[in-house]
Protein backbone atom coordinates (compact mmCIF):
# COMPACT_ATOMS: atom_id res chain seq x y z
CA UNK A 1 0.00 0.00 0.00
CA UNK A 2 3.16 2.76 0.81
CA UNK A 3 4.58 1.43 -2.49
CA UNK A 4 1.37 2.98 -4.87
CA UNK A 5 0.92 5.59 -2.18
CA UNK A 6 4.30 6.91 -2.75
CA UNK A 7 4.18 6.34 -6.44
CA UNK A 8 0.95 8.70 -5.98
CA UNK A 9 2.66 10.91 -4.13
CA UNK A 10 5.57 11.24 -6.60
CA UNK A 11 3.48 11.98 -9.39
CA UNK A 12 1.98 14.69 -8.20
CA UNK A 13 4.90 16.41 -7.36
CA UNK A 14 5.83 15.56 -11.13
CA UNK A 15 2.90 16.97 -12.65
CA UNK A 16 3.16 20.36 -10.12
CA UNK A 17 6.82 20.76 -11.54
CA UNK A 18 5.71 19.96 -15.39
CA UNK A 19 3.27 22.34 -14.80
CA UNK A 20 5.84 24.91 -13.94
CA UNK A 21 8.04 23.90 -16.54
CA UNK A 22 5.06 24.94 -19.04
CA UNK A 23 4.29 27.98 -18.12
CA UNK A 24 8.34 29.80 -17.50
CA UNK A 25 10.14 27.84 -19.56
CA UNK A 26 13.67 26.38 -18.05
CA UNK A 27 13.96 24.61 -14.64
CA UNK A 28 14.63 25.18 -11.52
CA UNK A 29 15.30 28.93 -12.66
CA UNK A 30 12.35 31.03 -14.52
CA UNK A 31 13.28 32.64 -17.64
CA UNK A 32 12.87 36.27 -18.36
CA UNK A 33 10.00 37.37 -20.21
CA UNK A 34 7.86 34.54 -19.31
CA UNK A 35 4.20 34.07 -19.72
CA UNK A 36 3.46 33.78 -16.11
CA UNK A 37 4.95 37.18 -15.13
CA UNK A 38 7.47 35.10 -12.30
CA UNK A 39 10.49 37.32 -11.80
CA UNK A 40 13.99 36.02 -13.64
CA UNK A 41 15.93 34.04 -11.61
CA UNK A 42 13.83 32.70 -8.74
CA UNK A 43 13.66 29.48 -7.62
CA UNK A 44 11.74 27.53 -8.80
CA UNK A 45 12.12 24.68 -7.00
CA UNK A 46 12.40 26.69 -3.53
CA UNK A 47 8.69 27.52 -4.26
CA UNK A 48 7.81 24.14 -5.28
CA UNK A 49 9.13 22.34 -2.21
CA UNK A 50 7.58 25.05 -0.03
CA UNK A 51 4.53 24.12 -1.29
CA UNK A 52 5.14 20.40 -0.89
CA UNK A 53 6.51 21.10 2.40
CA UNK A 54 3.62 23.06 3.42
CA UNK A 55 0.49 21.13 2.06
CA UNK A 56 -1.81 19.80 4.67
CA UNK A 57 -3.33 17.11 3.16
CA UNK A 58 -0.28 15.04 3.82
CA UNK A 59 -0.59 13.43 0.27
CA UNK A 60 0.42 16.60 -2.02
CA UNK A 61 -3.77 16.73 -2.71
CA UNK A 62 -3.51 20.28 -2.93
CA UNK A 63 0.03 20.86 -4.34
CA UNK A 64 -1.39 21.61 -7.80
CA UNK A 65 -3.88 24.46 -6.75
CA UNK A 66 -1.14 26.14 -5.15
CA UNK A 67 1.22 25.96 -7.78
CA UNK A 68 -1.35 27.55 -10.20
CA UNK A 69 -2.36 30.29 -8.05
CA UNK A 70 1.31 31.38 -7.76
CA UNK A 71 1.62 31.55 -11.64
CA UNK A 72 -2.10 32.70 -12.13
CA UNK A 73 -1.50 36.56 -14.00
CA UNK A 74 -4.28 37.51 -11.60
CA UNK A 75 -2.56 36.64 -8.28
CA UNK A 76 1.17 37.86 -9.22
CA UNK A 77 3.40 39.04 -6.76
CA UNK A 78 1.31 36.82 -3.72
CA UNK A 79 4.42 35.34 -1.71
CA UNK A 80 4.37 31.64 -1.47
CA UNK A 81 3.72 31.71 2.49
CA UNK A 82 0.68 33.88 1.70
CA UNK A 83 -0.59 31.04 -0.26
CA UNK A 84 0.44 28.11 1.86
CA UNK A 85 -0.97 29.36 5.25
CA UNK A 86 -4.28 30.02 3.20
CA UNK A 87 -4.40 26.53 1.96
CA UNK A 88 -3.97 25.40 5.93
CA UNK A 89 -6.78 27.10 6.78
CA UNK A 90 -8.87 25.95 4.53
CA UNK A 91 -7.85 22.51 5.29
CA UNK A 92 -8.37 23.40 9.33
CA UNK A 93 -12.34 24.56 8.46
CA UNK A 94 -13.06 22.11 5.99
CA UNK A 95 -15.23 20.06 7.94
CA UNK A 96 -17.06 23.59 8.58
CA UNK A 97 -18.05 24.13 5.32
CA UNK A 98 -21.71 22.49 5.90
CA UNK A 99 -24.62 22.82 3.84
CA UNK A 100 -26.18 24.96 7.06
CA UNK A 101 -23.04 27.56 6.97
CA UNK A 102 -23.14 27.39 3.03
CA UNK A 103 -26.99 28.46 3.21
CA UNK A 104 -26.08 32.16 3.99
CA UNK A 105 -23.17 32.53 1.78
CA UNK A 106 -25.24 34.24 -0.88
CA UNK A 107 -22.05 36.17 -2.75
CA UNK A 108 -19.91 32.70 -3.12
CA UNK A 109 -19.90 31.15 -6.67
CA UNK A 110 -21.99 28.35 -8.03
CA UNK A 111 -19.14 26.28 -7.96
CA UNK A 112 -17.80 26.92 -4.71
CA UNK A 113 -21.68 26.43 -3.08
CA UNK A 114 -22.22 23.39 -4.63
CA UNK A 115 -18.72 21.74 -3.84
CA UNK A 116 -17.37 24.25 -0.65
CA UNK A 117 -14.61 21.25 0.88
CA UNK A 118 -13.06 20.70 -2.98
CA UNK A 119 -10.16 23.69 -3.09
CA UNK A 120 -10.41 23.32 -6.89
CA UNK A 121 -13.61 25.10 -6.58
CA UNK A 122 -12.26 28.33 -5.83
CA UNK A 123 -11.01 30.22 -8.93
CA UNK A 124 -9.06 32.91 -6.70
CA UNK A 125 -7.53 33.73 -3.45
CA UNK A 126 -9.77 36.63 -2.35
CA UNK A 127 -12.89 34.11 -2.73
CA UNK A 128 -11.16 31.10 -0.65
CA UNK A 129 -9.77 34.12 2.35
CA UNK A 130 -13.87 35.46 2.46
CA UNK A 131 -14.90 31.98 3.21
CA UNK A 132 -12.06 31.70 5.57
CA UNK A 133 -12.40 34.90 7.40
CA UNK A 134 -16.51 34.41 7.88
CA UNK A 135 -16.05 31.09 9.36
CA UNK A 136 -13.41 31.85 11.97
CA UNK A 137 -15.06 34.62 12.97
CA UNK A 138 -18.43 32.99 13.62
CA UNK A 139 -15.99 30.37 15.67
CA UNK A 140 -14.70 33.12 17.35
CA UNK A 141 -18.74 34.44 18.07
CA UNK A 142 -19.82 30.88 18.98
CA UNK A 143 -16.72 30.54 21.68
CA UNK A 144 -17.79 33.69 22.87
CA UNK A 145 -21.39 33.20 23.24
CA UNK A 146 -20.44 29.97 24.99
CA UNK A 147 -18.35 31.58 27.62
CA UNK A 148 -20.90 34.51 28.44
CA UNK A 149 -23.63 31.39 29.05
CA UNK A 150 -21.51 30.01 31.44
CA UNK A 151 -20.03 32.91 33.54
CA UNK A 152 -23.76 33.74 35.27
CA UNK A 153 -25.70 32.85 38.11
CA UNK A 154 -29.01 31.43 36.76
CA UNK A 155 -31.35 32.34 39.24
CA UNK A 156 -34.95 31.01 37.87
CA UNK A 157 -36.15 29.98 34.93
CA UNK A 158 -39.31 28.14 33.78
CA UNK A 159 -41.05 28.08 30.59
CA UNK A 160 -41.85 32.08 29.89
CA UNK A 161 -39.36 33.71 32.21
CA UNK A 162 -35.04 33.39 32.63
CA UNK A 163 -33.70 35.58 35.31
CA UNK A 164 -29.94 35.52 35.34
CA UNK A 165 -27.04 37.38 37.78
CA UNK A 166 -24.52 38.11 35.09
CA UNK A 167 -20.78 37.36 36.83
CA UNK A 168 -18.72 38.94 33.64
CA UNK A 169 -18.68 41.89 31.68
CA UNK A 170 -18.98 39.15 28.59
CA UNK A 171 -22.30 37.81 30.12
CA UNK A 172 -23.83 41.12 30.82
CA UNK A 173 -23.11 42.20 27.04
CA UNK A 174 -24.82 39.10 25.76
CA UNK A 175 -27.98 38.44 27.85
CA UNK A 176 -28.45 42.43 27.92
CA UNK A 177 -28.12 42.29 23.85
CA UNK A 178 -30.72 44.93 22.32
CA UNK A 179 -30.67 47.06 25.71
CA UNK A 180 -29.18 50.50 26.11
CA UNK A 181 -27.89 49.94 29.45
CA UNK A 182 -24.64 51.16 30.35
CA UNK A 183 -23.79 47.58 32.16
CA UNK A 184 -23.36 46.68 28.66
CA UNK A 185 -21.31 49.00 26.79
CA UNK A 186 -19.16 46.43 24.67
CA UNK A 187 -15.83 48.62 24.92
CA UNK A 188 -15.76 49.43 28.38
CA UNK A 189 -16.36 47.33 31.84
CA UNK A 190 -16.79 50.72 33.83
CA UNK A 191 -20.20 50.56 34.59
CA UNK A 192 -20.52 46.79 34.83
CA UNK A 193 -17.88 46.74 37.75
CA UNK A 194 -19.50 49.84 39.39
CA UNK A 195 -22.67 48.21 39.51
CA UNK A 196 -21.48 44.86 40.74
CA UNK A 197 -19.68 46.55 43.61
CA UNK A 198 -22.08 48.62 45.02
CA UNK A 199 -24.62 45.61 44.80
CA UNK A 200 -26.51 42.85 42.52
CA UNK A 201 -27.66 42.90 39.50
CA UNK A 202 -30.49 40.83 37.86
CA UNK A 203 -31.84 40.53 34.13
CA UNK A 204 -35.02 39.56 33.53
CA UNK A 205 -35.85 37.96 30.26
CA UNK A 206 -39.17 37.15 28.92
CA UNK A 207 -38.53 34.28 26.49
CA UNK A 208 -41.69 34.93 24.44
CA UNK A 209 -41.15 38.37 22.37
CA UNK A 210 -43.66 41.17 22.05
CA UNK A 211 -45.96 41.43 20.14
CA UNK A 212 -44.03 44.03 18.35
CA UNK A 213 -41.50 41.30 17.91
CA UNK A 214 -39.02 42.89 20.66
CA UNK A 215 -37.52 40.83 23.33
CA UNK A 216 -38.88 41.46 26.85
CA UNK A 217 -35.84 42.45 28.83
CA UNK A 218 -35.72 44.26 32.53
CA UNK A 219 -32.80 45.24 34.48
CA UNK A 220 -33.03 44.93 38.76
CA UNK A 221 -30.70 46.35 40.73
CA UNK A 222 -30.50 45.81 44.22
CA UNK A 223 -28.53 48.15 45.70
CA UNK A 224 -25.98 47.11 49.17
CA UNK A 225 -26.38 49.87 52.12
CA UNK A 226 -23.39 52.48 52.34
CA UNK A 227 -21.58 54.15 54.99
CA UNK A 228 -23.86 57.17 55.09
CA UNK A 229 -27.21 55.04 54.84
CA UNK A 230 -27.31 52.57 57.05
CA UNK A 231 -31.08 50.69 55.16
CA UNK A 232 -31.89 49.07 52.70
CA UNK A 233 -31.95 51.23 49.64
CA UNK A 234 -35.13 50.97 47.15
CA UNK A 235 -35.10 48.65 44.44
CA UNK A 236 -33.79 50.15 40.97
CA UNK A 237 -35.81 48.70 37.59
CA UNK A 238 -34.50 49.82 34.35
CA UNK A 239 -36.41 49.23 31.21
CA UNK A 240 -34.70 48.66 27.95
CA UNK A 241 -33.90 52.07 27.09
CA UNK A 242 -32.64 52.24 30.60
CA UNK A 243 -35.09 54.34 31.57
CA UNK A 244 -35.41 54.54 35.46
CA UNK A 245 -38.90 52.63 36.38
CA UNK A 246 -41.02 53.51 39.25
CA UNK A 247 -44.59 53.05 40.77
CA UNK A 248 -47.43 51.26 38.40
CA UNK A 249 -45.43 50.03 36.12
CA UNK A 250 -42.69 48.57 38.36
CA UNK A 251 -46.24 46.65 39.81
CA UNK A 252 -47.36 45.66 36.59
CA UNK A 253 -43.74 43.55 36.07
CA UNK A 254 -43.94 42.09 39.55
CA UNK A 255 -47.63 40.69 39.29
CA UNK A 256 -46.18 39.65 35.80
CA UNK A 257 -43.38 37.27 37.22
CA UNK A 258 -44.43 34.27 39.33
CA UNK A 259 -44.40 35.13 42.86
CA UNK A 260 -41.83 32.13 43.68
CA UNK A 261 -39.13 34.47 41.11
CA UNK A 262 -39.20 36.98 43.25
CA UNK A 263 -38.83 35.29 46.37
CA UNK A 264 -36.00 33.77 45.08
CA UNK A 265 -34.26 37.27 43.90
CA UNK A 266 -34.79 38.66 47.59
CA UNK A 267 -33.73 35.44 49.55
CA UNK A 268 -30.72 35.62 47.46
CA UNK A 269 -30.13 39.41 48.03
CA UNK A 270 -30.45 38.79 52.15
CA UNK A 271 -27.46 35.67 51.72
CA UNK A 272 -25.45 38.34 50.52
CA UNK A 273 -26.68 41.88 51.92
CA UNK A 274 -25.79 40.29 55.55
CA UNK A 275 -22.03 39.86 55.49
CA UNK A 276 -21.84 43.38 53.84
CA UNK A 277 -23.58 44.89 56.38
CA UNK A 278 -20.86 43.51 58.70
CA UNK A 279 -18.05 44.22 56.95
CA UNK A 280 -19.25 47.70 56.81
CA UNK A 281 -17.43 50.10 59.81
CA UNK A 282 -20.79 52.97 60.45
CA UNK A 283 -18.92 54.03 63.53
CA UNK A 284 -15.48 55.57 63.68
CA UNK A 285 -12.78 53.93 60.88
CA UNK A 286 -12.56 54.77 57.72
CA UNK A 287 -11.33 51.56 55.59
CA UNK A 288 -7.79 51.74 53.75
CA UNK A 289 -9.55 51.29 50.28
CA UNK A 290 -11.65 54.21 50.99
CA UNK A 291 -8.71 56.97 52.53
CA UNK A 292 -6.98 55.82 48.94
CA UNK A 293 -10.05 57.08 47.14
CA UNK A 294 -9.94 59.73 49.18
CA UNK A 295 -6.35 60.75 48.20
CA UNK A 296 -7.12 60.06 44.82
CA UNK A 297 -10.42 62.08 44.42
CA UNK A 298 -8.38 65.37 46.34
CA UNK A 299 -4.81 64.44 44.22
CA UNK A 300 -6.00 63.66 40.90
CA UNK A 301 -4.78 66.26 38.36
CA UNK A 302 -2.45 68.11 40.73
CA UNK A 303 0.85 68.14 38.99
CA UNK A 304 3.22 66.71 42.13
CA UNK A 305 6.72 66.22 41.09
CA UNK A 306 9.80 65.32 43.26
CA UNK A 307 13.89 64.96 42.82
CA UNK A 308 15.32 61.17 43.27
CA UNK A 309 19.03 60.11 42.29
CA UNK A 310 17.77 58.97 38.65
CA UNK A 311 15.85 62.37 37.91
CA UNK A 312 12.80 64.19 38.40
CA UNK A 313 9.50 62.17 39.06
CA UNK A 314 5.95 63.07 38.71
CA UNK A 315 2.83 61.31 40.33
CA UNK A 316 -0.46 60.43 38.31
CA UNK A 317 -3.56 59.69 40.67
CA UNK A 318 -6.18 58.08 39.19
CA UNK A 319 -9.67 56.77 40.47
CA UNK A 320 -9.26 54.07 43.28
CA UNK A 321 -5.96 52.52 44.51
CA UNK A 322 -4.11 52.06 41.31
CA UNK A 323 -1.50 54.96 40.99
CA UNK A 324 1.62 55.65 38.52
CA UNK A 325 4.89 57.19 38.77
CA UNK A 326 6.14 58.52 35.59
CA UNK A 327 10.25 60.02 34.66
CA UNK A 328 10.18 63.56 33.74
CA UNK A 329 12.16 63.59 30.79
CA UNK A 330 12.84 62.10 27.20
CA UNK A 331 12.87 58.73 28.37
CA UNK A 332 9.56 57.26 28.82
CA UNK A 333 9.67 54.87 31.91
CA UNK A 334 6.53 54.82 34.42
CA UNK A 335 5.83 52.02 37.67
CA UNK A 336 2.87 51.17 38.83
CA UNK A 337 1.55 52.13 42.48
CA UNK A 338 -0.58 49.34 44.17
CA UNK A 339 -1.42 50.88 47.28
CA UNK A 340 -3.40 49.08 49.96
CA UNK A 341 -5.59 47.23 47.43
CA UNK A 342 -7.95 44.60 49.25
CA UNK A 343 -7.12 46.70 52.83
CA UNK A 344 -4.22 45.06 52.56
CA UNK A 345 -1.61 46.82 54.43
CA UNK A 346 1.15 47.04 52.21
CA UNK A 347 2.32 49.52 48.76
CA UNK A 348 3.47 47.62 45.74
CA UNK A 349 5.70 49.34 43.64
CA UNK A 350 6.44 47.43 39.87
CA UNK A 351 7.68 47.76 36.68
CA UNK A 352 4.68 46.08 35.52
CA UNK A 353 5.82 47.21 31.46
CA UNK A 354 8.82 45.01 32.42
CA UNK A 355 11.37 48.03 31.59
CA UNK A 356 13.68 46.54 33.84
CA UNK A 357 14.89 43.18 32.86
CA UNK A 358 16.66 41.00 35.10
CA UNK A 359 20.35 40.31 34.67
CA UNK A 360 23.64 38.92 36.58
CA UNK A 361 24.18 42.64 37.87
CA UNK A 362 20.88 43.20 39.34
CA UNK A 363 19.61 39.87 40.86
CA UNK A 364 16.07 40.13 39.39
CA UNK A 365 13.91 37.71 39.44
CA UNK A 366 13.35 37.02 35.92
CA UNK A 367 9.28 36.10 36.56
CA UNK A 368 8.38 38.62 38.88
CA UNK A 369 10.74 41.38 37.26
CA UNK A 370 11.48 44.90 39.17
CA UNK A 371 8.87 44.25 41.88
CA UNK A 372 8.79 45.54 45.89
CA UNK A 373 6.55 45.59 48.52
CA UNK A 374 6.64 48.61 51.41
CA UNK A 375 5.72 47.02 54.88
CA UNK A 376 5.85 49.03 57.92
CA UNK A 377 9.51 49.80 58.49
CA UNK A 378 10.81 48.25 55.69
CA UNK A 379 10.94 47.83 52.05
CA UNK A 380 11.23 43.86 50.65
CA UNK A 381 12.41 42.79 47.17
CA UNK A 382 10.24 40.11 45.89
CA UNK A 383 12.45 37.52 44.71
CA UNK A 384 12.03 33.57 45.86
CA UNK A 385 10.62 35.06 49.11
CA UNK A 386 10.85 38.34 50.86
CA UNK A 387 13.87 40.13 51.09
CA UNK A 388 14.26 42.96 53.51
CA UNK A 389 16.09 45.11 51.81
CA UNK A 390 16.11 48.36 54.44
CA UNK A 391 15.10 48.75 57.45
CA UNK A 392 14.19 51.91 59.79
CA UNK A 393 14.66 54.46 57.39
CA UNK A 394 11.43 54.07 55.01
CA UNK A 395 8.77 51.92 55.17
CA UNK A 396 4.83 52.58 56.39
CA UNK A 397 4.38 53.62 60.06
CA UNK A 398 2.79 51.22 62.24
CA UNK A 399 -0.34 50.20 61.79
CA UNK A 400 -2.28 51.43 64.74
CA UNK A 401 -0.33 55.01 64.67
CA UNK A 402 -1.47 55.02 60.76
CA UNK A 403 -4.89 53.73 61.34
CA UNK A 404 -5.51 56.74 64.46
CA UNK A 405 -3.98 59.37 61.97
CA UNK A 406 -5.27 58.65 59.02
CA UNK A 407 -8.59 56.80 59.38
CA UNK A 408 -10.54 58.22 62.20
CA UNK A 409 -13.78 59.87 61.00
CA UNK A 410 -14.32 61.92 63.64
CA UNK A 411 -11.09 63.81 63.54
CA UNK A 412 -11.54 63.96 59.49
CA UNK A 413 -14.93 65.85 60.28
CA UNK A 414 -13.15 68.81 62.51
CA UNK A 415 -12.04 71.54 59.98
CA UNK A 416 -8.80 71.58 61.71
CA UNK A 417 -7.86 68.27 59.53
CA UNK A 418 -8.79 69.14 56.29
CA UNK A 419 -6.21 69.25 53.54
CA UNK A 420 -3.80 67.43 55.79
CA UNK A 421 -4.05 63.85 55.37
CA UNK A 422 -3.03 64.39 51.27
CA UNK A 423 -0.42 66.08 52.41
CA UNK A 424 0.87 64.21 54.93
CA UNK A 425 0.32 61.13 53.43
CA UNK A 426 2.34 62.48 50.56
CA UNK A 427 5.15 64.04 51.93
CA UNK A 428 5.97 61.57 55.41
CA UNK A 429 4.95 58.13 53.33
CA UNK A 430 4.62 58.01 49.60
CA UNK A 431 7.19 60.19 48.25
CA UNK A 432 10.20 58.98 51.03
CA UNK A 433 9.55 55.36 50.01
CA UNK A 434 9.07 56.29 46.24
CA UNK A 435 12.65 58.60 46.30
CA UNK A 436 14.31 55.54 47.81
CA UNK A 437 13.55 52.82 45.14
CA UNK A 438 13.75 55.37 42.32
CA UNK A 439 17.20 55.97 43.43
CA UNK A 440 18.42 52.55 42.91
CA UNK A 441 21.08 52.21 40.16
CA UNK A 442 19.23 50.03 37.90
CA UNK A 443 16.47 53.11 37.59
CA UNK A 444 19.61 55.13 37.19
CA UNK A 445 20.61 53.47 34.19
CA UNK A 446 17.77 53.46 32.81
CA UNK A 447 17.13 57.42 32.73
CA UNK A 448 20.30 58.06 30.94
CA UNK A 449 19.61 60.44 28.01
CA UNK A 450 21.95 59.29 25.57
CA UNK A 451 20.08 55.99 24.95
CA UNK A 452 18.66 55.13 22.11
CA UNK A 453 15.22 54.07 22.18
CA UNK A 454 13.40 51.74 19.83
CA UNK A 455 10.38 50.46 20.11
CA UNK A 456 8.87 46.88 18.29
CA UNK A 457 5.76 47.00 16.08
CA UNK A 458 4.61 43.64 17.94
CA UNK A 459 4.41 45.83 21.46
CA UNK A 460 3.39 42.53 22.94
CA UNK A 461 6.73 41.12 22.70
CA UNK A 462 8.97 40.26 25.44
CA UNK A 463 12.38 41.09 23.45
CA UNK A 464 14.64 43.30 24.20
CA UNK A 465 18.04 42.35 23.33
CA UNK A 466 20.62 43.29 26.12
CA UNK A 467 24.17 43.35 24.87
CA UNK A 468 26.30 41.13 25.70
CA UNK A 469 23.31 38.31 24.86
CA UNK A 470 23.40 35.27 26.32
CA UNK A 471 26.22 32.78 24.90
CA UNK A 472 24.40 30.11 22.40
CA UNK A 473 21.35 32.03 22.21
CA UNK A 474 19.71 32.66 19.11
CA UNK A 475 20.47 37.08 19.41
CA UNK A 476 24.02 34.99 19.75
CA UNK A 477 24.14 33.16 16.90
CA UNK A 478 22.07 35.30 14.17
CA UNK A 479 24.49 38.73 15.17
CA UNK A 480 27.60 37.27 14.87
CA UNK A 481 26.47 35.42 11.43
CA UNK A 482 25.35 38.46 10.33
CA UNK A 483 28.48 40.16 11.33
CA UNK A 484 30.61 38.02 9.74
CA UNK A 485 28.47 36.85 6.76
CA UNK A 486 26.42 40.36 5.19
CA UNK A 487 24.04 40.22 2.45
CA UNK A 488 22.70 36.43 3.67
CA UNK A 489 19.34 35.12 3.95
CA UNK A 490 17.38 33.32 6.49
CA UNK A 491 17.41 29.94 5.43
CA UNK A 492 21.53 30.23 4.93
CA UNK A 493 21.73 31.04 8.72
CA UNK A 494 19.22 28.49 9.71
CA UNK A 495 22.09 26.31 6.70
CA UNK A 496 25.22 27.59 8.95
CA UNK A 497 24.17 26.36 12.67
CA UNK A 498 23.01 22.75 11.20
CA UNK A 499 19.07 23.29 12.07
CA UNK A 500 16.29 22.83 9.02
CA UNK A 501 14.80 26.54 8.16
CA UNK A 502 11.01 26.08 8.13
CA UNK A 503 9.11 29.38 6.79
CA UNK A 504 7.80 31.14 9.61
CA UNK A 505 9.14 29.49 12.45
CA UNK A 506 10.94 32.41 14.62
CA UNK A 507 9.11 35.09 12.90
CA UNK A 508 8.35 37.17 15.84
CA UNK A 509 12.55 37.07 16.65
CA UNK A 510 13.36 37.91 13.22
CA UNK A 511 10.59 40.85 12.98
CA UNK A 512 11.46 42.45 16.26
CA UNK A 513 15.25 41.89 15.88
CA UNK A 514 15.21 43.90 12.88
CA UNK A 515 12.51 46.66 14.40
CA UNK A 516 15.57 47.47 16.78
CA UNK A 517 18.41 48.38 14.03
CA UNK A 518 20.65 45.93 15.30
CA UNK A 519 20.29 43.99 11.81
CA UNK A 520 17.99 45.48 9.13
CA UNK A 521 16.52 43.58 6.23
CA UNK A 522 17.09 44.36 2.31
CA UNK A 523 14.51 42.89 -0.32
CA UNK A 524 15.93 41.20 -3.64
CA UNK A 525 13.67 39.99 -5.59
CA UNK A 526 11.66 37.76 -3.59
CA UNK A 527 13.83 37.34 -0.94
CA UNK A 528 15.66 39.30 2.11
CA UNK A 529 18.65 39.84 2.84
CA UNK A 530 20.18 40.79 6.39
CA UNK A 531 22.81 43.12 7.01
CA UNK A 532 24.03 44.91 10.19
CA UNK A 533 21.87 47.57 11.38
CA UNK A 534 22.06 51.47 11.96
CA UNK A 535 21.86 50.53 16.02
CA UNK A 536 24.35 47.71 16.12
CA UNK A 537 27.65 50.38 17.63
CA UNK A 538 24.66 51.47 19.72
CA UNK A 539 23.51 48.05 20.74
CA UNK A 540 27.35 47.15 21.67
CA UNK A 541 27.96 50.58 23.90
CA UNK A 542 24.84 49.55 25.71
CA UNK A 543 22.93 52.42 25.17
CA UNK A 544 20.27 50.68 22.80
CA UNK A 545 17.17 50.47 25.13
CA UNK A 546 13.68 49.58 24.66
CA UNK A 547 11.08 51.79 24.86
Amino acid sequence: MNYYRNILLEGRVEDAQQYFENAVGSWPVAEPGNPAGIGSQTNLDGVLQHFVQNDPSGNNKYLMWMVKMYLDPEERGTHPNDISSLVQRFHRNRDRLTPEFMYDQLTVSPPIKKSPKDLNSYDDLASLERLMDEIEERQTKNAETKKAKSEIDRVYEDDTWLIIRPQSHRASCYYGAGTKWCTTTKDSDTYFEKYSEEGVLYYIIKKEKTSQGRDFKVALFKKFPSRSHRLTPDDEWYDEKDDKLGGQIVHMIKSMLPAQAMGVIDDLYRQEVVPHQESLDFNRWMSLNRFMEMISEKLEGENIVFNTGSGKWSLDFGNGTKWYVNYVGETPIYFSIDAFVDGEYVINVSDFERTIKATEANDLDPDLGWYFKIFPGKIVEVLDGYTEIIDGEVGLPPRDRFKANFLDNETYESNNWRGWPEKSFLNNILIPNLRYLLSRPEVKELTQEDKVLWGPQRWRTPLVFRYPPKEGSLTQLFVDFVKKNPGKTRKEFYDHIGRTYTPGHNSEFFAVINNSGIVEMKREGRQFRYVLGPNYETWKAGNLSRK
